[in-house]
C-alpha cells in the first residue's frame, strides 16, 4: 500500500503502462511511481527477492532519457546491484553490479549534494565485497560527506540515522584497513 492507500498496478494501455490514466503529467507520474520503487527497495534490501523484481520492473519503466531524474537513476543503480545479489550466474551477478555502480556514480556525479543519492551509493559500496569491487573507499567518502552535512544541517536526517552512519563509517574504515594489511 502506498501513502494514498492504494497499490500501484503495472500495465495496460488504458493506464499508460503505469497503473495510472495516460493523461497524468509524466513528471508527476514518475514521482508517484518512484514512491512505490522506494517502498519496494526497502523490502528488497531486507532480502525480499520478489520486491527486487517488482522494483526493477517499475524503475525501468520510469527511467527515461526524456525525463532525466538523478534520484531515479540512483534507485535504478541500487536495484541493479540487488538484482546482482540475487542472480545465480556469476557473470550475470557481475554485470548487474557493474551496471548498478555505473548508474549510482552517474547520479552522484550529476547531483553530488543529494543526500539520498549519497546514502544509496555509500551503503551499496560498503556492502559489496571489497576484494572484488574495491568500492569501500567510495562508501567511506559518501559517509564522511553525509556526517559533515549533518553536522552543518542536523535537520537533513534523524540523529538515530546519524549515529548509525558513524558506526557504519567505523566498520567501513576497518574493512579498508584490513584489506590494506592483506
Amino acid at each position: 500500500m502506498n501513502r494514498w492507500g492504494s497499490k500501484f498496478q503495472s500495465g495496460g494501455p488504458r493506464y499508460g503502462g503505469f497503473g495510472f490514466p495516460f493523461f497524468f503529467d509524466k513528471k508527476r507520474l514518475q514521482a508517484l511511481v518512484l514512491d512505490e520503487v522506494i517502498e519496494l527497495h526497502q523490502r528488497a534490501v531486507q532480502g525480499d527477492k520478489q520486491a527486487v523484481k517488482e522494483a526493477y520492473s517499475l524503475v525501468t519503466q520510469i527511467r527515461r532519457p526524456e525525463l532525466p531524474n538523478h534520484l531515479v537513476e540512483a534507485y535504478y543503480g541500487s536495484v541493479m546491484t540487488l538484482m546482482g545479489r540475487d542472480a545465480i550466474d556469476p557473470m550475470e551477478r557481475l554485470d548487474y553490479v557493474r551496471q548498478g555502480l555505473k548508474s549510482l556514480d552517474k547520479a552522484a556525479q550529476n547531483e553530488p549534494d543529494n543526500v539520498e543519492i549519497r546514502i544509496l551509493r555509500g551503503y551499496v559500496c560498503c556492502r559489496l565485497p571489497e576484494a572484488f569491487f574495491h568500492r569501500t573507499a567510495m562508501g567511506v567518502a559518501d559517509f564522511k560527506y553525509l556526517i559533515d552535512r549533518y553536522q552543518r544541517e542536523p535537520h537533513i536526517f534523524s540523529a538515530k540515522f546519524y549515529e548509525q552512519l558513524l558506526r557504519d563509517l567505523a566498520s567501513a574504515e576497518r574493512t579498508l584497513e584490513r584489506n590494506r594489511k592483506e
